[in-house]
This record gives structure tokens, sequence and C-alpha cells, in this order.
């Protein structure tokens, strides 16, 4: 049974002055889910319910007493219930008002009004509302048998929109894996590996340092985790992506559940949807960069600051809600820069919100300004080129149109979904101003998409300058597809008392997956391992010295001459700490044994052989060598092969190239047995293949 709770008051106008002091009515003040002010009228006096008790220091002229009334009993005991049908179901209001309890959909809506008519014939006066259990037994035994089958709204055929979601979902998480490797790309070497060889130095303050023009406090918290736990391979920095990113999906299912939790199918079908933009491979680079957690933190930690604040304007009793709002706030400040707009946009919605007080504004802006002034301290302003106005404006159109950039490969299609994204937006943004929509989580999902297009105009001020095409990379769309969906889910709150609604979302559950499954498959293509190993191959050049630009490019792209001697330096300082993938047992074993007498390793010779070999360009004292080698005891495919001359290791080589040939004459295990590597020619003599002992090579 919907319960509604309220306070009421006797009615003291003339027009009710003949009625007795027994049959006198109460009216009562209450809000709908709209907040619109409402007075419902009780027939009846409040001496007779004995339920009631009378509130905190009522007027003397005017005794208020609350009530708890069932749903039924409010029609039976005279209520006039034109509007209460759209009353927001979950909506809890403070002492003058009433909140709605449970679920009313059209049969069982229609039967209680049938039995409200009935009781209405059979009581005129007041009714004892002690006596509920009685009220009850009027109901049809057939209205509670069928309540509960009522509310399982969801048909079989509704389980096919669940497909596409669960796919993309596990074919993320397998892309994580197929994707992974344990070498630092690109800012990671300045930002992971130097910064803890730093803390090693006992340089602690290296947490305070920036990242480019960022702030990232929180990720430096998770890099020292990763290192100094779990050995520095980023194996727990791939496996925080992933739970941020279920969390942003969680977010946006709180927030679809303030909007259109009164709809049970609808609310599902959304959280279904939603995990679709969520965990799609459009935004691989920040799924397999273990460097991008303070990415994901940058938009999770606002729109979570945001909903605790609209949850806090909805139940403002629940004091929690803001204050984790204000801590989530402030800790959006030290992941990325544009995590500084968190705060300000807490003081926006709170002053266009219900609970907006002077005081509590005041109080957030004093906050805002502190933490501005804590993100200032001994902050160095990063220079970058700057770009005409109208290709910063074209940055933005394309950054907020990326993912169709990505999809069909065309800026034109990105330029115009951007525009028409805008005026979305404010369209949506009018339609709240207009009052028709005034829900506080509809306010904070618009502020959030305004949190994202200054994003995107803040990325444009320092990245436009180096090409249009930037604007739709692979890290930039998390924030876009969470514009996406917050777009989505306004529009559903716009129209969720259509019959058209559900049919709508349905198809774009189909729509949408479709469009983009052809990129999502590559999560599970054969690129992923392919990519891993040309990474390793990177790392086994800086870990033996060597110059080999192209590889090393792959790692860390600008590769110039400069940069190539920076990230040999903290190749250096790595292999010195013995940290990050220069720990694993492969590099430890190349840099132990490459220059010693074979005699002096734990080698053995193995099948395998020598294709091609040639100096490097710009280091001519190193050569690269290919070829292929496998163990034929044990029938594997051993992690790392030597070359072997003269009796002397000159170099080492990482396997994993596909050789069909070795495939078809070897053994059917050997297909990946082709090997890559560096070393050193001493003489002319014949080369051989050793690979370590079964102990040391598995």
């Amino acid at each position: 049974m919907s319960e509604v709770r309220g306070v009421c008051r006797p009615a003291t106008d003339k027009a009710h002055s003949g009625l007795g002091r027994k049959a006198r009515p109460i009216k009562c003040d209450c809000e709908d889910g709209h907040h619109r002010k409402r007075t419902l009228t009780l027939a009846g006096d409040a001496r007779d319910i004995s339920s009631m008790r009378k509130s905190a220091a009522p007027p003397k002229s005017r005794p208020e007493v609350t009530f708890a009334l069932q749903l039924p009993e409010l029609a039976a005991c005279g209520f006039e219930t034109a509007g209460l049908q759209s009353m927001h179901h979950r909506t809890h209001r403070s002492a003058v008002g009433m909140v709605t309890r449970g679920r009313l959909w059209g049969k069982q809506r229609r039967q209680r009004s049938h039995l409200a008519s009935q009781r209405k014939r059979h009581a005129h006066t007041s009714l004892d509302v002690t006596r509920r259990s009685d009220l009850n037994d009027l109901a049809t035994p057939e209205l509670h048998a069928d309540s509960g089958a009522r509310t399982r709204t969801l048909t079989r055929r509704d389980a096919w929109f669940f497909v596409m979601p669960t796919l993309f979902v596990v074919s993320t998480i397998l892309g994580a894996v197929r994707w992974f490797s344990p070498v630092p790309f690109w800012d990671m070497w300045e930002h992971t590996v130097r910064f803890y060889a730093d803390i090693l130095d006992g340089r602690w303050s290296a947490f305070l340092d920036q990242a480019n023009e960022h702030r990232i406090l929180i990720s430096y918290a998770l890099f020292w985790l990763d290192y100094r736990i779990f050995g520095g391979v980023t194996v727990f920095l791939i496996a925080v992506n992933l739970c941020l990113m279920a969390a942003l999906w969680l977010c946006l299912c709180m927030a679809a559940r303030s909007l259109v939790g009164d709809q049970r199918r609808l609310f599902i079908l959304c959280c279904a949807l939603l995990a679709i933009p969520c965990f799609s491979w459009l935004q691989s680079e920040n799924i397999n960069w273990g460097f991008q957690s303070q990415f994901y933190l940058a938009y999770l930690l606002p729109l979570a600051s945001l909903l605790c604040m609209a949850s806090w304007m909805e139940a403002p009793r629940a004091s929690r809600r803001i204050i984790w709002a204000v801590v989530l706030a402030i800790l959006s400040a030290f992941t990325m820069a544009n995590g500084l707009l968190a705060l300000p946009l807490l003081v926006v919605i709170l002053a266009l919100g219900r609970r907006c007080t002077w005081r509590r504004v005041l109080y957030l802006i004093a906050v805002t300004i502190a933490t501005f002034a804590a993100w200032t301290y001994h902050y160095s302003a990063v220079p970058h080129q700057s770009a005409p106005l109208k290709r910063m404006v074209e940055f933005v159109l394309i950054f907020l149109g990326g993912p169709f950039g990505l999809i069909f490969h065309s800026l034109f299609i990105a330029m115009l979904v951007g525009a028409v994204l805008i005026g979305a937006c404010a369209f949506l943004a009018v339609q709240w101003l207009r009052g028709r929509a005034r829900h506080p989580v509809y306010l904070a999902l618009i502020l959030f998409t305004a949190y994202v297009g200054a994003a995107g105009a803040a990325a444009s001020l320092g990245r436009s300058a180096y090409g249009l095409d930037t604007a739709i990379s692979a890290r930039y769309e998390t924030p876009i597809l969470l514009l996406y969906s917050a777009i989505l889910l306004l529009f559903i709150h716009l129209h969720r008392a259509k019959a058209a609604t559900v049919p709508v979302v349905c198809t774009i559950s189909i729509f949408i997956p479709l469009v983009m499954l052809s990129t999502q498959l590559d999560a599970i293509g054969p690129t992923g391992p392919e990519v891993a190993r040309q990474k390793m191959l990177a790392a086994l050049a800086l870990n033996a010295g060597v110059d080999d630009r192209e590889a090393i490019g792959r790692i860390y792209p600008q590769n110039d001459a400069i940069h190539i001697e920076l990230i040999h330096q903290i190749a250096a300082s790595a292999i010195a700490h013995d940290v990050s993938v220069f720990a694993l047992p492969s590099m430890r074993m190349a840099r132990a044994w490459v220059g010693k007498p074979v005699q002096a390793t734990e080698l053995v010779p193995c099948l395998g052989s020598v294709d091609a070999y040639a100096p490097l360009p710009n280091d001519p004292r190193h050569f690269q060598f290919r070829g292929w080698a496998f163990v034929a005891p044990t029938r594997r495919v051993p992690p790392i092969a030597f070359i072997v001359e003269d009796s002397q290791v000159i170099g080492a080589a990482l396997t994993g190239i596909e050789r069909s040939d070795v495939h078809d004459r070897i053994d059917h295990r050997a297909t990946h047995a082709g090997f890559e590597g560096y070393g050193s020619r001493i003489g002319t003599g014949p080369l051989a293949v050793y690979c370590p002992r079964d102990d040391e090579g598995a």
C-alpha cells in the first residue's frame, strides 16, 4: 500500500463554520512531486483521528497534527485527490509536506479508485484511523494477490536488450587483458618511473609536482601504491581504470533512478543502455594506459559531487550528503586542471536550488577560494602554442562529436554532431529555466554537461595548435561519452510520461551498439598482443642502452634526440632501483648474461636460427637480430632467447612474432616462435641460439 504523510490543521474559514465541531473538515498543506503547493481536505475532526499526534509547538489558534495514512484511506476519509496521481513516488518532504511511497500503475490505480468510491458511500463522516486493519479488510483479495505480479514490468523479450551491454562489458575487460603491457607509456616515464625513483631517494615533495598543467595528487597516490605493493607493472592501475569506469556507470544509474525511477522498466532499460558508452572501447587509450586514472577521476568526482548535492536538495535532513559533495569537489581539483570547476558548479547548483541560504553560499565560496589558493601554491604556468580562434572553435566542435568522427573517420561529421550537441544542451537548459523540469538531479546533469564543454574549451587552448586530429584522440572520448549519456537521461526525463518513450529507448538500445560494434571488436582482435610485444621490444632496447628510435617511439612518441636522452636517463634510474618493467626476470637475465661467456650463464642450446641482422641507423654499434627459437624437449616457446657467437653471449631477443613456417615444419605449438632483439657483433663467426633452462625461462 502507498503511504502518504503530511501535516493538517482544522479549517477556520467561514465557508465551513456551519458544519459543527464534529464535522469540521481538516485542511492539509502538501507538496506534490513538482514542488507545487496543494491543499487537500480531510472530512472529519482532528479529535476523532486518534493516531495523529500534535506537532512541536503548534500555534494555539490553528493546532496542527501529523498523519500517516494509506492511499485508499485518504479517499475514504474524504481527501480531494485532484493532482495526487502526479506526485513523485519517492519524494521526501519536511514537516509540512508529504511523502508518497510505492508505485501506482494504471490497472492498480483504477482498482483503488473504485475501492475508494465504494468506501465513500459507506463513510461520509469521521473515521477512526487507528482501525487501519479494518480498512485493509475492505480491499478485494485480488488486489493484494496481483500487486506483486504487476510490479514485474520486464518481459522475456526485454532480456535481449541486455545482450549488447553485456558484450560491451565483457569485451572491454578482455581487451584490457589482451592489450596489457607492463611497459610505461609516454607521460608515465616522467610521472610514475621517475616519480617513484624520487620517492626512493627521499624526495617526498614529488607528490606535489605538476604533470604538465595539472595537479594529479590522487593519481600520484595510486602510482605509489602500484610500485610499492604491486611492483610497478601497471596491473593495479589497469584494474583501477576498470573500477572507475564501473563507478561512472553506477553514478549515471543513480541519476537515472532519480529521474525515471517511478517507471521500473524504463529505469532498467536506461541502466542497460548506459553501460554501452561507459564501457565502450572508443576510450581504449584510457583503458589500457595506466596513467589515465586521473582522467577518469576528473569526471567521476565532479559528477558524484553534483549528484550528492542534488540528493541533499531532495532530502535536506541528510546533511552528510552536502559534506560529501564538498569533499568530492575539493578532491576533483587534484585530478586534472579542469577539476577546479567542480566547486564553482556546486556554488551554482546551490544558488539555483531551493535550499539556498546566504550562509551556505558564503561557506562554499570560502572553501572554493581556499582550494584555489592551495592549488596555485608554487604553480608554474606551462606555455602552449596559440592557435587562431577559428581553429579553436573547430577543435571544440570536433571534440564534442569525437565518437562519431572515430566511427565514420570524418572530421566534418564530428563537427556537425558537435554543433547539434550544443543546440541540444541549450534546449535542455531552457526547459529548466521555463520550469518544465525542476528536479535537482536534472539541474546537476545540466551543470555536468557544462563542465564537459568547459573541459573541451580548455583543451582547445593548449591542443588545437597540434592539429584538429588531436580532438578525436581516444583519451578524449571518455568525457564525451559521459556527455552523451547525461543528455540522453535528460531527454528521457522530459518525456518519461509519454507512451513512446520506452519504444524509443528500446530502439536506441539496438541502434547504438550496432554502430559502435566494429570499434568494440577491436578490443578482442589480434592487434593488442602485437602492440604489447612492440612495447616490450622498446623496453629491451632501453634495458640494453640501445638507441632504436623507431622502437622507443612506440612507448615515448617524442623521439627526438633530447627526449631520447631523457628517457634513457629515466630508464637508467629505474634499472638502478630495480623497478617497473626492468625488474621482470627476462630483463634481469638480459642485463646479467649479455657480454659474458656462455659457460658462465644458465643457458642451453635450443632449436632456432638467426635469419637476419643489421646495424641500427642511429646506433651503428648495436645490431638488430631477427629469427626464431623453440625448446623441443618441453615443446614451448621461451619468452627470451640469446644470441651466442664464439661461445660469447652477444645479444638478447624477445619472442612472440608469428612464424607460420616454423609452425608447419617444426611444431604446431611454435606459432609465435619468432624473435626480435639487440646485440653487438664481436667477429664473423656463426651465430647460435640459446635459451634459459626450464626453471629460468618459465
